[in-house]
């Protein structure tokens, strides 16, 4: 008899009950989270939750609907993330002579004050170079000094020899907040190229505590965990407010039947029940689907629209009346 559920492998075990497939999208079925130009960014998740945090407001006000991931970071830009990111306090009209007709101007005072930046034309240091795109060895010094970060003894990158930021750049690696620009390598960091907008949500998530990866579409099957017999198995995601979904999970049973598997599918004990916050949710049933190699089972549930809180959704799994496996996802909403 090969009945499997449609979560594979884990723990090395073959599992009898599970999901074929589960998607979150965003509101309005749109599957988008905070903005509609950062579909299938590797950062979608980080730039989620930057958002989430008011760090970013988009980058076409007054819509701010676009987040324009991979532009450059400008050094007034950036002033504005960090001041938001760190509630610096307002300081007076600072030192530098070319930031007055910039909107960050106020931001870029705050950035000095703090000693987070120091100029860009060294020794005089009068200037700050607003437009100019931050490359990715300052950004490492701007964030290693608004974090206090020590520098360790050694890095791994082979390309930061004669950078300046050189310390700093290895502090940032050394408290995780950088990997690299080579994975899966990892061995260079490329310090003279220009940080893109994405890749600052993904440093600053790394960075700020509290600050967190917001997906905007899961699987049951993201961070799953089970126990070494199959029997239960745990997960978790963090999603947006405002976030519609559903839910389908099943079973497959590998074709040719043999025996009495075609009868235990069809029968109605064999079934996946689902429970919102412990509470048993109605479900629609699917139907069976039967391919060339296998035979699937569904059903699909709608969760109640997600507002700010913690959430469990639990999948109890029978097989002709046997509970199999059961699999329960914790969902936080920020």
């Amino acid at each position: 008899m090969i009945r499997r559920s449609l979560l594979v492998g884990l723990a090395a075990a073959i599992l009898t009950g599970g999901v074929w497939a589960s998607t979150a999208t965003g509101a309005g079925g749109n599957g988008r989270g905070a903005f509609s130009d950062d579909d299938g960014s590797v950062h979608e998740h980080d730039i989620n939750g930057f958002a989430q945090a008011d760090i970013t407001r988009g980058c076409n006000p007054p819509a701010n609907d676009r987040f324009c991931p991979r532009d450059p970071v400008t050094r007034q830009q950036m002033a504005s993330f960090l001041v938001r990111a760190f509630d610096l306090p307002r300081a007076e009209a600072g030192q530098f002579v070319d930031t007055a007709g910039s909107i960050h101007a106020a931001d870029i005072d705050a950035l000095a004050a703090a000693g987070i930046t120091l100029g860009c034309n060294p020794p005089r240091n009068d200037r700050f170079c607003p437009t100019q795109p931050v490359t990715r060895e300052q950004m490492a010094s701007f964030l290693v000094r608004a974090l206090e970060l020590e520098p360790p003894e050694s890095s791994n990158f082979v390309d930061i020899s004669s950078s300046v930021h050189r310390r700093d750049i290895e502090a940032l690696a050394a408290a995780g907040i950088t990997k690299g620009c080579n994975p899966p390598d990892n061995t260079r960091f490329c310090p003279r190229d220009p940080v893109t907008r994405e890749q600052m949500a993904s440093f600053m998530v790394r960075a700020l505590d509290g600050v967190e990866p917001i997906q905007n579409r899961f699987t049951l099957r993201d961070g799953i965990r089970c126990t070494k017999d199959g029997l239960r198995c745990s997960g978790r995601a963090t999603l947006a407010r405002g976030i519609d979904f559903d839910v389908v999970e099943g079973w497959y049973q590998v074709l040719p039947y043999r025996d009495n598997e075609e009868a235990e599918l069809n029968a109605g004990s064999t079934h996946v029940a689902f429970y919102w916050n412990g509470a048993e949710v109605d479900r629609e049933y699917l139907g069976i689907q039967e391919g060339d190699t296998r035979a699937l089972k569904r059903w699909r549930i709608d969760p109640p629209r997600l507002t700010r809180g913690t959430y469990t959704l639990q999948a109890v799994r029978r097989w002709n009346g046997a509970t199999t496996q059961t699999g329960t996802s914790t969902i936080t909403v920020p």
